[in-house]
């Protein structure tokens, strides 16, 4: 199974602004990262998202939680990317 994820551009350089102190250059934003696998949180991540943003009631986006699930999200890619995996 595949999953396509698009994270807005804006999103991941405000991210990074926050986390790194610096917004990376094009190589991050047109690099393919391969995410997940056994024994991996990944799928523990997108089962608490999921799960977060669906119970009952509607979480506005600009709700805390959504917010924080985004962060968490978006930050998955470039820790793997500036660990070298």
């Amino acid at each position: 199974m595949q999953l396509n994820l698009t994270i807005p551009h804006q999103a991941m350089a405000d991210t990074a602004e926050r986390w790194f102190g610096f917004v990376p250059d094009d190589r991050l934003w047109t690099s393919r990262v391969k995410i997940g696998g056994p024994n991996t949180a990944w799928p523990a991540l997108l089962d608490y998202a999921a799960r977060a943003l669906t119970r009952e009631g509607e979480v506005s986006p600009d709700a805390v939680l959504a917010r924080h699930i985004e962060e968490m999200l978006v930050s998955v890619p470039r820790q793997r990317k500036r660990l070298g995996r």
